[in-house]
């Protein structure tokens, strides 16, 4: 590899301190992909509610379709979102790289990633408990 190859490769490395991985757009990818200029992590909503149901058809009547069908989805979900959390901080540093230093992106991404952790427990426990005690209430 030449100087000109290794240069024009570091000029699209992420700078020191920020993460090539981001548990945020890990854990809640169309909050934090809206936030950063990302608008195709809003399709994760309907797909979020295609495993929901595949989930809960195993959980009410379980089957062999059903369960491998709901072990299949989640895994892709789990896959599509590390995808998603590998490949986006890069656009979205360089989004705003002439406005931000490298050092308060960071800083404000570890804020972004406690709380869109937290929100996607308190998510997933509210699902759960709906999916699981409320819905046969109503």
């Amino acid at each position: 590899m030449d100087e000109q190859e290794l240069q024009a490769r570091k000029a699209f490395e992420l700078p020191q301190p920020i993460k090539p991985f981001s548990l945020a757009a890990f854990a809640m990818p169309p909050i934090w992909g809206a936030g950063h200029g990302q608008f195709i992590p809003l399709l994760f909503y309907p797909l979020w509610i295609f495993v929901d149901d595949m989930i809960m058809s195993a959980v009410k009547g379980p089957n062999a379709l059903n369960i491998v069908g709901s072990i299949l989805m989640v895994a892709g979900m789990i896959a599509i979102s590390f995808a998603y959390a590998r490949i986006s901080p890069k656009p979205a540093y360089y989004r705003v790289k002439d406005k931000v230093s490298p050092q308060d992106y960071a800083r404000k991404e570890k804020v972004w990633d406690i709380t869109m952790v937290a929100l996607g427990v308190i998510m997933l426990a509210a699902a759960t408990v709906y999916n699981l005690h409320l819905i046969e209430v109503l």
